[in-house]
């Protein structure tokens, strides 16, 4: 997805087919899959079904059914919805398309501790304390480096990177933070290695 020597590279539109530059960072995460608000206002009335069906990579065997649109900071598997509301869990619509309706209270759980399957078969219907007691079993409630922790903005991928170009010499820390959409506090720490200390 590069795009003319010196810019930024491109992606090309989900719902248009157009390409249109973007920032590495963007690609990386997902994030600015249209060309413009209109192309994204268009895409968001989409009926969900229509949007949900094609961002299914499907196992050919009891393998997990990968999603491959948008994920949340915690690596789950989200739909945009309509109007600016919360984002839909692909996997709590999974449930629902595949069982019906999810009782109140209850939570949506991962058989596989892949949080970005959608298969039916994956899933199980659990209590705010099953879900924990799942958690402790599988040895989930460590704490989370990196990645891993739900409060972080960029992914392990790109550390080495803002710690590379910042080193290069010639860009502040705030001008590093805006290529890679983070404070320049954020990229203090990264050059200092406050933070991400488990990342060479």
């Amino acid at each position: 997805m590069r795009g003319i020597p010196g810019s930024f590279p491109t992606a090309l539109c989900e719902r248009c087919g157009v390409r249109f530059p973007t920032k590495p960072y963007y690609i990386r995460k997902g994030i600015k899959r249209y060309c413009s608000s209109r192309c994204a206002g268009l895409a968001k009335r989409v009926p969900l079904l229509e949007r949900f069906w094609p961002r299914i990579r499907m196992a050919s065997d009891e393998g997990c059914w990968e999603w491959t649109g948008q994920l949340s900071r915690a690596g789950y598997a989200v739909l945009s919805a309509p109007g600016g509301r919360r984002p839909i869990l692909a996997h709590r619509l999974s449930w629902e398309i595949h069982f019906g309706q999810i009782p109140d209270g209850l939570f949506v759980c991962h058989k596989c501790d892949n949080p970005a399957c959608v298969r039916p078969d994956h899933l199980f219907l659990g209590t705010p304390k099953d879900n924990t007691a799942d958690m402790i079993r599988k040895g989930r409630n460590t704490p989370a480096l990196g990645a891993r922790n739900g409060n972080v903005k960029l992914d392990r991928s790109v550390i080495p990177e803002i710690r590379y170009v910042y080193a290069s010499g010639g860009l502040s820390l705030a001008a590093v933070g805006r290529m890679f959409s983070t404070s320049h506090r954020n990229v203090a720490h990264i050059v200092r290695r406050s933070t991400w200390k488990h990342v060479a």
